[in-house]
């Protein structure tokens, strides 16, 4: 069995303690509140010494990068199993697309950091990298479909794109409630997630 080196903190350990200090930046998100990014106020809610949250988050810009990171793993994972569901590489595809928005009902907190104008400025590597992962499988999907000949051919960066704007938007304005009302009655989630299923089907056929 290995172990840490003597004087170092255990893998799980460090796991923990990142944990504990992104959820100090979310909760009063949760609360439609502005995060105190202080690190000295977040390492007193996460109830770690100061310096231990030092080490893992130097400054504001890095933990809003943490978060991101966090959010942009959790977005590929529920799009890579939701297309492992089906065998056919278009459904598979759509329904990418449709876990897409549910990550953004789902994680709205995350969804509001990780596409944050001011946060891109700031974005540490590590947090790029998990954005460019996440990107990385529908660009994966998208060549799949061309390989099956179910998706025109096409520069795969331009259809990703495409997809990419339509399922955000629908995103963006189901987490804001801007598709609610008489003419757009989506009174409950699931009428909502049918009607972006709706969508991701009629770009779909728009690419075949």
């Amino acid at each position: 069995m290995e172990h840490s080196p003597a004087g170092s903190p255990a893998a799980g350990s460090v796991c923990s303690d990142r944990e504990a200090l992104l959820q100090a930046v979310l909760e009063p998100l949760r609360r439609n509140r502005s995060p105190n990014l202080r690190i000295a106020t977040l390492a007193k809610s996460a109830n770690l010494p100061l310096d231990r949250a030092k080490e893992l988050y130097p400054d504001d810009a890095s933990i809003l990068a943490g978060l991101s990171a966090q959010g942009f793993a959790r977005l590929e994972a529920r799009m890579r199993i939701a297309a492992q569901e089906h065998s056919d590489p278009l459904m598979a595809f759509r329904r990418a697309g449709v876990a897409y928005v549910t990550f953004a009902l789902d994680f709205p907190q995350h969804f509001q950091v990780m596409f944050h104008d001011r946060h891109y400025e700031e974005f540490e590597e590590y947090a790029q990298e998990a954005a460019d992962s996440s990107f990385g499988a529908i660009l994966e999907l998208i060549s799949l479909c061309q390989a099956h000949g179910c998706m025109r051919q096409g520069d795969r960066n331009e259809i990703a794109a495409l997809a990419w704007a339509m399922v955000h938007g629908i995103a963006t304005l189901g987490m804001a409630g801007r598709l609610r009302g008489h003419s757009h009655p989506f009174r409950n989630r699931d009428a909502f997630l049918e009607f972006a299923d709706r969508c991701t089907k009629q770009v779909c056929e728009s690419l075949a």
